[in-house]
């Protein structure tokens, strides 16, 4: 927990809305070990000693043990690499950073001429960029590049193609804008060309190191005032998210449906249905974490011993300890964000992934989206999951039981648990109230009665270093320094003698996680931890589950496709009790919607419409109803309920040529990406007027049907085009055929047309 009160020397004082930073530290525990980004193909490997460093492609299956980081683990690192580059320090003549906005780009320069680049990710590159100064400064000029060779060279090709366009070398027709755009194109061909060549500027060492997350000062908390709750508000907000969500996604809603289709395409409609469906799962999100307990001491009804959960107040809903990858987002798990991974999640991920199932548990308060829901879920069978408060939260965040305090008494408080607590899991940060619990643990707890949850440092190696410091300084303990590298997040437990073991999580069968929405096996993975905590003796760790192979891949298989059928049930559950709700309310099923669309049009009187770019007459059934029309062209666009009936008039008071439009058609649907072809053609004469008929039958991209007829006339007082469409099965084409039909017959001119 941050906190404002007064902290050891290893960290720096902060004022409200500050950052709380980790004073630079000169002595590093070498080697430095980073994986960089990948090019192609395997990743590389960057590790740096005291006097030298070398770089190399990680073979297949390989994995950073503990012991390549001992003093004499070089060679058992460099087995595992291939192609590997030593380069002393003494052979480095130049050196060059850049430091873009999401990275860092290094460039070292050899005595005999040959150059050696890489990059690393902003929050892996501090201690890296420190040590390299460290090591380098004093023989060898140490350059921060202004911006990358790259993009020099780009604001170069920019400027230069600008300046052959004023130059009229490449003839862009600029008129009189020559000349500025000829100065301008000079200032930045030059600009670029400084970009390319500048020695940068001479590096200066910062004067502390912020790395990792940052964790902003905890304000000033007087008076304790907890966040809303109210289970009664709670299950109510639960119950409309409900409801809401199942008359949305109900035929309930078929009217709406077909007035959205009228006036908007397909693309927006998704939006649309998006922006609606959202405050369903907002609704029970909210009413899962009104329904969170609050935890006062000596006044609960559990006489079990506690279990005391330490964090700092920024991870709150920020850690996951759920798979990430396809089948997790098949099946409901995790969202399908760029973003989340690496036991990373957030709010809007933990809203966004409403899988059903998902839903089921939050409206059940009994969430595991969190890696605290997760922890506080599988420990409650062992006693009360305890926490303290985030001061000014207004909703709880799910997961432990929480007490709100103030300045004056929350380390009591903590102090007071700590003594009945039969296990403290801590999910530790470098911050200041962290800082304070991990040595007030040392003191008071029991060291097989202590779990480290380090879910925040899984490829975080950079962070990582930060946390070691600070547990040897409090803990006086040596954290094994291979867990960013892990394949999976990891635990720390303790035996009687403060001797750390790693504990690799495991997950559960994938076959599990669409039905239970919980992929973490903490059963599996924390039973050692469990067995020294009950005073059962020490177990040692035990081999990750599920970690690959045939049965991995078959379960996972499996898993998306039970997530699959999960994820559709419900929905034609809805859609079923809706039907079903229609039915008896005197409405009619879906199923039979189109034939009684087929009768309403059939039976429905008409309506007369009047030409407006041409003066002409057309009826045209009543219950048809309005489509936006694309174009001014289009004046009328009509179809019935399911749309299987379209109906659209074009008029130009332009006479125009008839002898292209088929082709005009074919052309159109081939844009589309549909399969048009001519199936009749002719010319008539009715009631007057000259008539061209073409017939096409058209299968779109999607393998929808359409028979189309295409009417039009030219003549003195314009062009006119009338095309039917029927969509979809051809049981009703002769009765639609027979409306098309009339409404064509009665289709005459204001003033007499001449054939």
């Amino acid at each position: 927990m941050d906190t404002s009160q007064p902290q050891p020397a290893s960290v720096s004082e902060t004022i409200e809305g500050s950052t709380c930073a980790i004073p630079d530290r000169s002595e590093f525990r070498l080697p430095i070990v980073r994986l960089l980004p990948k090019r192609t193909g395997r990743p590389r490997l960057l590790a740096i000693y005291d006097d030298h460093l070398l770089i190399g492609i990680c073979r297949r299956k390989f994995s950073i043990s503990e012991s390549m980081f001992a003093l004499d683990g070089e060679a058992a690192l460099t087995a595992g690499l291939k192609r590997v580059r030593r380069i002393s320090f003494s052979d480095v003549r130049k050196l060059a950073l850049h430091q873009g906005v999401a990275a860092h780009y290094y460039t070292l320069t050899m005595r005999q001429g040959r150059s050696l680049h890489f990059s690393l990710s902003k929050f892996q590159a501090g201690h890296v960029t420190q040590l390299l100064y460290e090591k380098l400064a004093d023989q060898t000029p140490f350059r921060r590049l202004w911006t990358s060779r790259l993009m020099g060279a780009l604001v170069t090709l920019i400027g230069t193609g600008a300046g052959l366009a004023a130059l009229h070398v490449v003839d862009l027709n600029q008129g009189t804008w020559n000349p500025l755009l000829a100065l301008a194109a000079l200032a930045m061909t030059v600009a670029g060309l400084w970009l390319m060549f500048t020695p940068g500027a001479p590096w200066k060492q910062p004067t502390a190191s912020v790395t990792g997350p940052q964790h902003p000062a905890r304000h000033a908390v007087l008076v304790a005032k907890p966040p809303l709750r109210s289970k009664t508000l709670g299950w109510t907000l639960k119950f409309v998210g409900l409801a809401y969500w199942f008359v949305l996604y109900s035929p309930l809603t078929d009217p709406f449906r077909d007035w959205l289709n009228s006036q908007t395409d397909s693309g927006a409609q998704g939006y649309v249905w998006t922006i609606l469906w959202f405050p369903a799962p907002l609704l029970i999100f909210t009413g899962y974490r009104l329904c969170q307990r609050r935890y006062v001491p000596k006044q609960g009804g559990d006489s079990r011993q506690p279990i005391l959960f330490l964090r700092p107040f920024q991870d709150d809903e920020h850690t996951s300890l759920q798979p990430s990858g396809l089948t997790a987002q098949a099946t409901g798990i995790r969202s399908r964000s760029a973003l989340i991974r690496d036991g990373k999640t957030d709010t809007f991920d933990l809203l966004w992934s409403a899988h059903p199932m998902r839903v089921m548990r939050m409206i059940a308060d009994y969430g595991a989206g969190s890696s605290e829901e997760s922890i506080a879920r599988y420990f409650e069978k062992h006693g009360p999951v305890i926490a303290i408060g985030k001061p000014g939260e207004h909703l709880a965040s799910p997961g432990a039981a929480r007490m709100y305090l103030n300045d004056a008494t929350w380390q009591d408080a903590i102090l007071t648990e700590l003594e009945r607590a039969q296990a403290v899991v801590i999910q530790p940060a470098p911050s200041e109230g962290v800082h304070w619990e991990l040595s007030t643990v040392r003191e008071k707890v029991a060291p097989t009665r202590v779990l480290l949850c380090l879910i925040s440092y899984w490829n975080n190696p950079e962070y990582y270093e930060e946390l070691c410091s600070v547990v040897a300084e409090t803990l006086h303990v040596d954290l094994p320094r291979s867990i960013p590298y892990l394949k999976r997040p990891a635990f720390v437990y303790f035996d009687e003698q403060w001797n750390p073991h790693v504990q690799e999580l495991s997950y559960k069968n994938p076959m599990l996680w669409p039905v239970t929405q919980d992929g973490a096996d903490l059963h599996y993975s924390l039973a050692p931890f469990i067995s020294g905590m009950q005073g059962s003796g020490h177990q040692p760790a035990r081999p990750p589950r599920w970690i690959g192979g045939p049965s991995s891949w078959v379960a996972s298989i499996a898993a998306i496709a039970l997530g699959i059928i999960l994820l559709v049930v419900p929905h034609l559950l809805v859609a079923f009790s809706g039907e079903m709700i229609k039915l008896a309310t005197g409405g009619k099923l879906s199923a039979s919607h189109g034939a009684s669309s087929l009768r309403d049009v059939t039976n429905s009187a008409k309506i007369t419409l009047h030409g407006i770019a041409v003066p002409y007459q057309i009826q045209l059934p009543q219950s048809m109803v309005t489509v936006k029309p694309p174009n001014a062209q289009t004046e009328y666009w009509r179809t019935n309920s399911d749309d299987t009936l379209q109906i659209q008039i074009i008029a130009d008071k332009q006479t125009e040529d008839l002898s292209t439009f088929q082709q005009q058609r074919l052309q159109a649907y081939k844009q589309e990406e549909a399969t048009a072809h001519v199936d009749s053609q002719r010319t008539f004469v009715q009631n007057g007027i000259s008539w061209m008929e073409t017939r096409l039958n058209v299968t779109l991209k999607a393998g929808i049907q359409i028979r189309e007829i295409d009417r039009a006339t030219a003549g003195p007082q314009g062009t006119v085009l009338i095309i039917t469409q029927i969509v979809g099965s051809s049981d009703s084409d002769s009765a639609y055929m027979a409306i098309a039909d009339d409404a064509f017959q009665s289709f005459h001119f204001d003033a007499p047309a001449t054939p």
